[in-house]
Parts: C-alpha cells; sequence; structure tokens
C-alpha cells in the first residue's frame, strides 16, 4: 500500500511548477486595474500566434462618426483613431473604458483609468475632471455627466464646466438585495476575487491563497531537493531542511484549507465551462446561504444611466433606480454589463444574462438577435450597431507586440501551450486537492491532533 507520505510527495512533484504559474498568474489577473499590466508588452515574434489575437478582448468602447467615416477605438491598451482608409493611431495611452457624446455640441467624453477626458474634434483630447481616478462607467444627458468611480462610488458633474454636483457611494437597502443566485454566477464571482465580501476583503482572501500556494509550491521543491542532499550525506543542508519544513506546514495554510479547495474546483468548472454551464445555471443557491457581499453590493457597480430624471446602476444582480442617488429599487433581473442610453431608449448588455431594451413605452424587453455581453453600441442609418470582443465584425487597431496581461491570462488558461493544456490545469487542481487532504492530515498527525492508525495484528 502506498504511504500516504508518499502520496503526498510525489502528487507535490508533478503538480508543483503548474500550481506555482497557476497562483502567480492569477495574482495578477485580480488585479487587472493596474496599468502596467497593458503598457508592459512583448513583442508578437517571442510568442505564439494564439496571442495575436488577444488585444482584441481588450477593446472595452467603439465610437463611429459614419458622415466623417472617423472611428474611436477605447481600449485597456489606450485611445486610437482612424479617419477614412487611414490606419489607426494612438492618442491617448490611458485605459478607456467608455465614450460618450453630447448631441447638441457634439462633445465626447471618454471614462479612463485616470479620470475623464473631453474632446470637441474627437482626435485631440483634454483632461476634464475626476484626475488619477479610475472611472469603470459613464452616462450622460443634458448638462448632466454621471460616472462611477472604482465601481463603488457615484459622481454627477455638470458636463459644462466640470463642477461636482453631487458624489455619494452606492449603499442598496438590504430589503432589495433579498435575491437567490445561480451557482454559476457564484463559481465566477468566487473565482475572480469578488464572492465572499465587499470592498476589497474578497480580494485580499484570494491575494493571501496565491500567496500560499506560491510558498508551498517553492518550498515543496525545496524540501524534497533539502532532503535527497541529507540523504546523500550531505549534512550541512539539515540546517536549511527543518525550517522550510515549519514554513511549509503550518497552521495559516489550514485556515485557507477551504478557499485553496474552492478555487481548485471552479477552475476546473470554469476550464469546461461549455460543458459545466448548462447544470450550473440550474442550480440555484437560497440568499440565506449566501456569503456578506451579496447583502451589500456596495462595490459592485458595472454600469451606469442617468434619463433627466432617474439614476440606473448595473450590478450582478440587476438594474436598481433612484431619483435620489440615496433609495434605490430594484427593477430589472440579470447582471447589467454595460448600459448606453439613445434618447428614451436604453440598451443593456448582459453578462450571464440577456441582453435587454427600455423605452417607457414599453418597458423592459429581451434585446433579441444582438451579441452577447457586447460592450458598446452606436446608432447609423441602418439602426443599431453593436461592438462585441467576442465576435469583432468592426475594424480594430493591430499590433506588433502583446500586453502583459493577454500574456497571463493566456497562461492561466493554458491557451498559451495548446488547446488541450487545461486538462494539465485540471490534473494539477486534482493533485492539489489530494495535497490538501493528505498534508493536513500529517499536520494533524505531527500536532498529535488526530492518532495514528494502528496496523491489525493477528
Amino acid at each position: 500500500m502506498v504511504k500516504l507520505r508518499n502520496w503526498h510527495k510525489y502528487a507535490g512533484l508533478w503538480s508543483a511548477s503548474i500550481i506555482l504559474l497557476l497562483a502567480v498568474t492569477g495574482f495578477f489577473l485580480d488585479h487587472k486595474t493596474c496599468s502596467f499590466l497593458y503598457t508592459t508588452t512583448i513583442p508578437n515574434s517571442y510568442l505564439p500566434d494564439t496571442l495575436t489575437s488577444k488585444s482584441d478582448g481588450l477593446t472595452e468602447a467603439y465610437w463611429v462618426d459614419e458622415e466623417r467615416d472617423i472611428h474611436l477605438v477605447g481600449s485597456k491598451r489606450g485611445l486610437f483613431y482612424k479617419e477614412g482608409e487611414s490606419d489607426f493611431i494612438a492618442i491617448l495611452n490611458e485605459q478607456i473604458l467608455a465614450i460618450r457624446e453630447e448631441s447638441r455640441s457634439h462633445t465626447l467624453f471618454c471614462a479612463t483609468s485616470k479620470g475623464i477626458y473631453r474632446s470637441g474634434d474627437a482626435r485631440h483630447w483634454q483632461r476634464f475632471a475626476l484626475q488619477e481616478e479610475y472611472i469603470n462607467a459613464l452616462s450622460l444627458y443634458d448638462r448632466k455627466l454621471v460616472a462611477v468611480v472604482d465601481k463603488r462610488e457615484l459622481v454627477v458633474l455638470d458636463a459644462y464646466t466640470a463642477e461636482i454636483l453631487k458624489r455619494t457611494p452606492v449603499l442598496i437597502d438590504a430589503k432589495e438585495l433579498q435575491h437567490d443566485i445561480t451557482l454559476s454566477r457564484f463559481v465566477r464571482d468566487f473565482h475572480y476575487g469578488r464572492g465572499l465580501f465587499d470592498g476589497i476583503y474578497s480580494l485580499l482572501i484570494s491575494d493571501a491563497t496565491a500567496f500560499l500556494l506560491t510558498l508551498l509550491s517553492i518550498s515543496g521543491l525545496l524540501i524534497w531537493f533539502l532532503v535527497k542532499r541529507v540523504r546523500a550525506k550531505k549534512h550541512h543542508y539539515a540546517k536549511t531542511l527543518k525550517p522550510t519544513i515549519k514554513i511549509h506546514a503550518n497552521f495559516v495554510v489550514i485556515l485557507f484549507l477551504i478557499p485553496m479547495i474552492l478555487f481548485s474546483l471552479t477552475g476546473i468548472i470554469l476550464d469546461h465551462s461549455r460543458f459545466f454551464n448548462p447544470y450550473i445555471k440550474k442550480v440555484t443557491l437560497p440568499h440565506t446561504i449566501l456569503p456578506p457581499v451579496y447583502d451589500s453590493l456596495s462595490s459592485d457597480i458595472w454600469s451606469v444611466d442617468y434619463d433627466g430624471s432617474y439614476y440606473r446602476v448595473g450590478n450582478r444582480y440587476g438594474i436598481y433606480k433612484s431619483d435620489d442617488l440615496h433609495q434605490w429599487v430594484f427593477e430589472n433581473r440579470g447582471l447589467a454589463y454595460k448600459m448606453k442610453r439613445f434618447d428614451n431608449t436604453l440598451l443593456v448588455s448582459g453578462m450571464g444574462s440577456a441582453n435587454r431594451i427600455y423605452t417607457p413605452k414599453d418597458g423592459w424587453q429581451v434585446l433579441p438577435k444582438t451579441p452577447h455581453m457586447f460592450k458598446d453600441v452606436w446608432a447609423s442609418e441602418k439602426g443599431y450597431r453593436y461592438f462585441s470582443s467576442h465576435h469583432p465584425i468592426q475594424t480594430l487597431p493591430s499590433f506588433t507586440d502583446t500586453t502583459l496581461y493577454s500574456l497571463l491570462l493566456a497562461l492561466h488558461d493554458g491557451t498559451f501551450f495548446a488547446s488541450w493544456w487545461i486538462y494539465i490545469n485540471d490534473i494539477a487542481a486534482l493533485l492539489l486537492l489530494i495535497l490538501l487532504f493528505s498534508g493536513t492530515w500529517r499536520w494533524l498527525r505531527r500536532k498529535r491532533i488526530i492518532k495514528p492508525i494502528q496496523k491489525r495484528t493477528t
């Protein structure tokens, strides 16, 4: 019979490098708002061809002036301008999260990672308001500009003078948040570092878990190396071996067992989302058992809209509206990823939910035959046109390099290596579960919390 110690050793040797790679890349991917992830680039000549299209997924906004044949592409890599048959040129280096136009004056505003910018001709831009703040969503109606700061605050500004008229966090009463969610929603929320507590606390747990997995991988490999040296009569390695074992086997790891198990299981599910989605979307988690974050969602504002009378915000439950920015009422279900208004028509992009359209006459309706999770929309002579990075049909800038973020994402999901690499990740995740069980059992025995199983004698 294979001893538990050997199970632990071989599972660690086979999986340590993959677990280390997943932990390090996962840590940086959880901090996707950091600008250096997009300003640091690697020439495509050093990378596999599968990465060359990754920049398309960084596009967040698309604006078109068909009369003048001008295209603006807002990306995490910056703002790009194209006129006529010319190539795209970079005109802003900040992360671009949204573009909005004031129709009367044809003034453009864009939400960036360093505040709001304004332009009168689409090519030349100046800083306008909220400098150095991360603006993840923007709405414009008449003279009012409504910005979402870092998914948690709403700022209402005068679109002409940049005067701040109101600034407030979005605090939704708990009675309006008593909704159930699907298992599919929880799997994604947890794995992306936003599924337990509000604010930065879920992210801190994810960061700590990534740090521990990194520490366990490195120290485990080091222990294996040191043990071999000691057994080879190189006794001076013994001084390093004992403290390394103490670092590797400690109580903090026991405290983070549940997060590590959940990250492993949710990672496997997301690796095979096409297979699991039909099943986990049918499983409903009642609100009574949901983690605390679902009782507040104060840092979960994905989108915003203002129609002159009501403010609307979109979070993972759906759309909430208010006429005073204090009392929020639930209005429509389904994560509202993006919202964009055209006069009395509001178009909503869903994430894991249907796209919707709202008009005062017809109320809320499903928006049929539109790309899932579209990132922007504009009006043309042929009707509304949609941009989705999943199925881009518009012209986009081409690059000779790839961002560090795209590289880390490809390493994390396995597409950097090959389409079948997800199975290597799966094996590493399953071996991690064996490591957690065997390591915990051995730690408990060493601490005499449980007694060793006595062999039966005849």
